[in-house]
């Protein structure tokens, strides 16, 4: 395995300023709009390699309704598929007399009275991660001279793309080789890493609306769930591989994670080269508030109310569930049903946020499935 300097050397993003997507696809619709004015949405779809799905990430419109927290497979619909296989477009000149009234995306789309569509695929390197999908009100509007005008704009898109997807990479790779510079921490199970981005996306999908998060806000959620506590990686091996509880002097050590993990994030950002953009918020809350509870009683600063971040609050629900429906060497995991009482319980109490535990609430044959299909593979070294 290369050195972890050896790594930030070459994904280093030094002076790197990224708007969020949204604003950037906003920007550049803007400057279409003033050359071909029929173009009434610029979309962007991410796609996740791991299960081979389609998920809205961000987009920019006028004058209809915005379509986001939406995911479907590639597999389901060919016509993409093979775009993205043979790096080819698609112009859909007849939307109506096209699509089929089979998925919401389609519902949508011909309920928004669009005519026609202009399809893009994106790459980083060799790898598939999306499509650019144009909007029109107009049928054949994506004529080929059209589609050469659009060139510079897919371009443009495609590196903004690109950008937050190296920089996403990028500290992902870092936290993940610090973590296997760790001796205790690198024994961190990947299925609790895997349950956490699950859980925390889940929640994160079924408030949306409630706390107006768009696509790109959960996917930062999703990811950096995963590095919640990364501060980990700064204890020693005594107190992280600990197979009984740990005494009240421990405990207190252990509380030093969460602003050892923040110094973990700076570090691993000042070898990128100080990129800022708004998932690194994302991150940090995550990393610095996941233990602070609602009321005030949680560490390492006492935060309570709006002084938590939403992501946090969702990353805490999703750590304690977590935490209680997997095994430990001194403890028996609590059922699905189990462990929502317990949450519960810490809404009553003014601990947790209630929607992030009602979200939980609301697929519980769903959280069964992931725990069956993530297990904790070795107990002993599980915490």
């Amino acid at each position: 395995m290369s050195s972890l300097k050896e790594t930030q050397q070459s994904i280093r993003l030094k002076d790197v300023h990224l708007d969020s997507l949204c604003k950037e696809l906003k920007d550049i619709h803007s400057r279409i709009l003033e050359e071909i004015p029929e173009v009434a949405r610029i979309a962007v779809v991410s796609y996740d390699h791991r299960n081979s799905q389609l998920y809205t990430f961000a987009e920019s419109s006028t004058g209809v309704n915005v379509f986001s927290n939406y995911s479907f497979p590639l597999d389901s619909c060919p016509n993409l598929k093979i775009c993205a296989e043979q790096r080819r477009t698609r112009v859909v000149d007849d939307l109506p007399a096209t699509l089929n009234r089979n998925n919401k995306h389609s519902n949508w789309l011909l309920d928004q009275g669009f005519k026609s569509s202009y399809t893009v695929p994106i790459y980083t390197g060799q790898n598939f991660i999306g499509f650019i999908f144009y909007d029109s009100h107009y049928k054949g509007l994506f004529t080929e001279e059209i589609q050469q005008k659009l060139t510079i704009y897919c371009d443009l898109i495609g590196f903004s793309v690109n950008t937050e997807y190296s920089l996403l990479n990028a500290i992902l790779t870092s936290a993940e080789i610090t973590k296997e510079l760790s001796p205790g921490y690198k024994n961190e199970s990947k299925e609790h890493m895997e349950r956490m981005s699950i859980y925390a996306q889940l929640i994160a999908k079924e408030v949306a609306d409630i706390y107006h998060l768009d696509d790109e806000m959960i996917e930062s959620v999703h990811i950096f769930s995963r590095l919640h506590d990364i501060g980990k990686s700064a204890l020693s091996t005594d107190i992280l591989l600990k197979p009984t509880p740990l005494a009240v002097r421990e405990r207190e050590v252990m509380r030093c994670y969460v602003p050892d993990g923040i110094n973990v994030v700076d570090k691993i950002l000042d070898n990128l080269g100080c990129p800022s953009h708004r998932c690194i918020e994302v991150l940090k809350s995550i990393v610095s508030c996941h233990q602070e509870f609602l009321d005030g009683t949680g560490y390492p600063n006492g935060l309570s109310d709006t002084e938590i971040p939403i992501p946090p609050r969702i990353v805490t629900v999703a750590n304690i569930f977590d935490a209680l429906t997997s095994h430990r060497p001194y403890k028996q995991a609590c059922s699905v049903s189990g462990a929502l009482l317990e949450l519960e319980k810490m809404v009553q109490g003014g601990k947790l946020d209630a929607h992030c535990v009602n979200a939980l609430r609301e697929h519980q044959e769903y959280l069964v499935e992931i725990i069956r299909k993530y297990p904790e593979s070795d107990p002993s070294v599980s915490f």
